[in-house]
């Protein structure tokens, strides 16, 4: 009496809760950047129509164009993993091309805003510095009497200057501590601070996906296979309470069972002694493992070369067989 084992997922070891959850993280962590991205590229193509429509296309072919971006970036994360070379390359040229799409979008979308508060902040020091001129002059040839009226005028005139000074410091900070650390002037630094933000973001995004897929198809089957394959005893045959019965592999547990195995690196194929352990180990015959995984275009080419080799021989019939 045969009895087929049936296959029971174990309980999920430490590793593979940590590559789980590594993987949640990463997806959360993307589609947050993912959302930012788009949010960012869609309102500077919103700006850039001159009606409804036209603002709505430009927002929606940039933010679709982030959108398809990061997919894509999962998709080479995927290929990469299986070893699917060709197309992992092409969807990393796609990925190119949507990553310049939306690099474009977001630069603009950042320097729109700063580059308008610098101006705004430039104009408005010129106007401050204007007034207080005027006022200086219209001190100097007022009367007596009229002084202190213009002596009040300058003094709010100058806390209002030192108050948005201090805003346009706060506002954009990181130009004025960078441009005396590389050398250069503080509109040139706002704007190469404004094209590395961007790519920095981007980069993060696209990773990100990247990782997820190649986590997703890669880490976890394999510490999953080398959990299942830690809590299972190379060699050991379980019998059931009846003497007579012996538990066995069918042709589909036999052949995942020996996937996790090389997987994990537990067994290899072309050493002497292999075919004996997997007898044992499914219950099997050592001619019925060999015609087994003979017949495997994956794990054939994996045997050692006496193993490869079919056995023909002549039956009663005349009918040659392996």
């Amino acid at each position: 009496m045969l009895i087929h084992r049936e296959q029971k997922r174990p309980k999920a070891s430490r590793s593979e809760k940590e590559v789980r959850s590594t993987g949640r993280g990463l997806w959360v962590v993307s589609m947050v950047l993912l959302v930012g991205c788009m949010t960012m590229s869609g309102v500077y193509g919103w700006s850039q129509g001159s009606t409804m429509l036209n603002a709505a296309i430009f927002a929606g072919g940039l933010a679709t164009s982030d959108a398809a971006g990061a997919f894509v970036a999962r998709f080479c994360g995927t290929c990469t993993a299986v070893g699917d070379k060709a197309a992992a390359i092409v969807g990393f040229c796609l990925a190119l091309i949507c990553f310049g799409v939306t690099f474009s979008g977001v630069v603009g979308f950042y320097g729109t805003n700063r580059e308008a508060l610098a101006v705004q902040r430039e104009l408005s020091g010129k106007l401050d510095a204007a007034q207080l001129e005027w006022l200086r002059n219209q001190t100097v040839a007022s009367t007596a009497k009229d002084k202190p009226t213009m002596l009040a005028e300058v003094k709010a005139q100058v806390l209002a200057m030192q108050t948005r000074g201090a805003e346009s410091i706060v506002s954009d900070g990181l130009a004025a501590v960078l441009a005396p650390v590389i050398g250069a002037a503080e509109g040139d630094t706002r704007r190469k601070s404004i094209l590395g933000l961007a790519a920095a973001l981007l980069l993060i995004q696209f990773g990100t996906a990247w990782m997820y897929g190649y986590t997703r198809q890669r880490l976890e089957p394999r510490i999953a296979a080398r959990s299942l394959a830690t809590g299972r005893q190379i060699g050991d045959v379980k019998t059931s309470n009846d003497a007579n019965a012996q538990i066995v592999f069918s042709k589909m547990s036999a052949r995942e069972d020996v996937l996790r195995l090389l997987a994990d690196d537990a067994i290899s194929l072309s050493r002497r002694g292999a075919v004996s352990t997997l007898a044992r180990r499914w219950g099997w015959d050592n001619h019925k493992v060999k015609r087994f995984l003979r017949s495997q275009p994956d794990l054939a080419p994996l045997l050692a070369s006496s193993d490869q080799q079919n056995v023909v021989r002549l039956n009663g019939n005349g009918r040659a067989h392996a």
